[in-house]
C-alpha cells in the first residue's frame, strides 16, 4: 500500500510540473551572424544558459518561468531584458555596441 501511496505522489508531481521546451535563437542586427556565446538568465532565478555555435539554445523548465524577466548579455552587444514569453521560439536580433575610441 505505501507503494502505491508513493507511486500516486510522484505522477502528480510529474503532471504539475508541466516542464517545456525554452529554445531560440540569437543573431546580431547588423550582419545576420549567429551571436555565439551569449548568456541568457532569467532575472531573480538561478536558471540561464549560453547560445551555442550556431547562436542556438534551448533548456528545459518549468512554465512558471515564462511569466518572468530574461537577461541576455554578450560581449561587444547591448544587454537586453525581455519578457520570457515573448521570446519563446523565436529569433531576437541583438544590437552590437558601437564604442569609438
Amino acid at each position: 500500500m505505501k507503494y502505491f501511496f508513493l507511486f500516486c505522489i510522484l505522477i502528480s508531481a510529474t503532471v504539475n510540473s508541466q516542464n517545456i521546451v525554452f529554445k531560440g535563437q540569437l543573431l546580431d542586427a547588423t550582419t545576420k551572424d549567429p551571436v555565439v556565446y551569449a548568456n541568457l538568465s532569467f532575472l531573480d532565478t538561478e536558471k540561464g544558459i549560453s547560445s551555442n555555435e550556431d547562436g542556438t539554445f534551448r533548456m528545459y523548465l518549468n512554465e512558471k518561468y515564462l511569466s518572468g524577466k530574461s537577461h541576455i548579455s554578450c560581449l561587444n552587444y547591448q544587454d537586453t531584458v525581455f519578457q520570457a514569453s515573448t521570446f519563446q521560439n523565436s529569433i531576437v536580433y541583438l544590437q552590437p555596441k558601437n564604442e569609438d575610441l
